[in-house]
């Protein structure tokens, strides 16, 4: 019993160790996606749907705000699903829906403050936004870790953003010239982000190699 105790304690830590390394992850690849996914959301569509749809831009770039939920949801939805027999996911798709509802309804037919499309948007990454942190809060309740330690994550990935954002802002206009340039240079920024990570020894890209060596 002692054995199997012990055994199980190392299993729960191993596993507490690489949900700390998934939220890392998500957090830190979600905010870059989001913060390229805002800057050239005007390029996208122009591309994707044409001039035509430009009025769908701001659309876009509420919905890309909510990108950074969408991914911790999806990295550690399936975490809450295999810990616990209690349908948390449920519970906590219900207040988001709930609160897309009220915001919906308050905007829509209150307060009438921006267009139809605009409001939901609003109210849709709003509850997006409280599904992420209450699936945040779910994990950490059952795996719990240091609080700094996600914050560091999450700072971190902001600092670094706004560099590599104003620096896309102040060429885009030479990049948006030719949509091959938008290729590339998010590839080469892609690239550069991974690497300022890998410099400062953020854990989650470190421990890549390792997995992948000791698979083989």
């Amino acid at each position: 019993k002692l054995q199997a105790n012990t055994d199980i304690m190392g299993i729960e830590e191993e596993i507490k160790e690489n949900v700390g390394y998934l939220i890392g992850a998500a957090v830190q690849c979600s905010i870059f996606i989001c913060c390229q996914m805002v800057i050239f959301a005007d390029v996208i569509i122009n591309y994707w749907l044409g001039p035509g749809f430009s009025s769908a831009v701001i659309v876009a770039r509420i919905v890309f705000l909510s990108m950074i939920s969408s991914f911790v949801c999806g990295c550690i939805g399936n975490v809450l699903e295999a810990s616990k027999v209690k349908p948390i996911n449920l519970f906590n798709l219900l207040a988001s829906f709930f609160l897309f509802l009220i915001l919906s309804g308050l905007m829509l037919f209150v307060y009438k403050i921006f267009s139809p499309a605009v409001s939901l948007s609003i109210a849709f990454s709003c509850g997006m936004i409280l599904l992420g942190l209450l699936m945040y809060v779910a994990v950490r309740k059952i795996y719990p870790d240091k609080l700094s330690k996600d914050l560091n994550y999450l700072l971190v990935a902001i600092g670094i953003n706004a560099l590599l954002g104003c620096m896309a802002i102040s060429i885009k206009a030479f990049i948006i010239s030719r949509f091959y340039y938008l290729i590339i240079f998010e590839i080469l920024i892609g690239l550069s982000y991974l690497l300022i990570l890998w410099l400062l020894k953020t854990d989650w890209l470190r421990k890549i190699p390792e997995k992948i060596l000791l698979k083989k």
